[in-house]
């Protein structure tokens, strides 16, 4: 998944974004939004705002379990019917180690806020596959909000403790459209995280 060459250890921000490295994430990452809103539409019934929910994906293989939690349910129905402006997104992509499933979990609920009614987020959805991938994919109404809720979450330490659950992360922000059949991506910024497993 690294965006060419990467020592263990180093940390590579990529800013702006070569055409290859935009296309690679448009694809990776539509194939996981594309997973998030087929199953929000089909769970969106059931959907409470400011809780965590548990899902099989099922019949979908790719992921075999999706976290979801939702700020403003009608913002995501207008998501949902094609009617949204555009949003802001932060997406991460990692390899977690064998054996942290539940350190995982608790990164999603520490990513979300210690009390999610404080949270600036609209949407938070996390998919875990069987092969130690987990993707987690959370929008905003805007850059703006995402800057706070950069500050609130202390992404610093959450980076520094991520080394001991995961062997790479890879984070992007950009905006994403949706007119109600395709989504659209406009990927900005990418930062890949390697962490050498001596250091853990």
């Amino acid at each position: 998944m690294a965006t060419g060459s990467l020592a263990k250890g180093t940390n590579v921000e990529l800013e702006p974004l070569s055409v290859d490295v935009r296309i690679r994430l448009c694809e990776r990452l539509q194939h996981c939004f594309d997973l998030m809103l087929e199953a929000v539409d089909y769970r969106v019934d059931v959907l409470k705002e400011h809780e965590v929910r548990h899902f099989n994906l099922i019949p979908v293989a790719d992921y075999q379990l999706i976290r979801i939690y939702v700020s403003d349910i009608e913002k995501l129905r207008q998501l949902l019917g094609g009617t949204s402006s555009t949003l802001a997104y932060v997406s991460f992509i990692g390899h977690h180690r064998e054996g942290v499933m539940d350190a995982v979990e608790a990164t999603d609920r520490a990513l979300i806020g210690a009390s999610p009614k404080d949270s600036p987020i609209l949407g938070y959805f996390s998919l875990q596959d069987p092969d130690l991938e987990w993707i987690n994919l959370v929008l905003f109404d805007d850059m703006e909000t995402v800057e706070r809720w950069v500050l609130a979450t202390k992404h610093k330490d959450d980076w520094a403790k991520a080394a001991s659950y995961f062997s790479e992360i890879e984070k992007s922000i950009g905006y994403l459209t949706y007119d109600g059949a395709a989504t659209t991506l406009d990927p900005m910024r990418l930062v890949v995280r390697n962490y050498d497993a001596t250091t853990v």
